[in-house]
């Protein structure tokens, strides 16, 4: 399996079929995780608690692979993730890029950057004007349902 099937995989087991075995699976027992909170995750266990976390949220997830680079064990691509909420069934959208390190077909360090603003302002978790209320330095208010 090349770099690409294994990341497309990993997209379909995780995010789309919801098997968070295949964390265990397709993740050094070691690798870190940057960018998805403000402290790496470390290895499947910890990634294994904010997929579940987030999967809480979101149902119906698809994922494209709008872009896609590769330079031996390294890889980069830009993602367009829909999905729906789970507690209304609205559709949801959020881009993403991912760079990762491969390494005997798991991953083994990733760095991840993805709209998660947008994504909570769409479940309706934040207000749906946060980040202009943000860069004008107004403190957030409760989200609008």
């Amino acid at each position: 399996m090349n770099n690409r099937d294994i990341l497309e995989t990993w997209f379909r087991r995780v995010w789309l079929e919801e098997d968070l075995s295949a964390i265990d699976d397709m993740m050094a027992a070691d690798a870190p995780v940057h960018g998805l909170e403000k402290s790496p995750h470390v290895g499947p266990a910890d990634f294994k608690a904010f997929a579940g976390a987030l999967l809480t949220h979101i149902t119906d997830t698809s994922i494209s692979i709008d872009e896609y680079m590769e330079n031996g064990n390294q890889v980069s691509l830009l993602m367009n993730v829909s999905a729906k909420c789970r507690k209304t069934g609205k559709p949801v959208q959020m881009f993403g890029l991912a760079m990762c390190r491969i390494v005997d077909g798991k991953i083994v360090q990733a760095h991840n950057y993805a709209d998660f603003m947008g994504l909570f302002e769409q479940l309706g978790v934040l207000p749906a004007d946060a980040m202009q209320k943000c860069l004008c330095g107004e403190a957030l208010g409760t989200a609008q349902k």
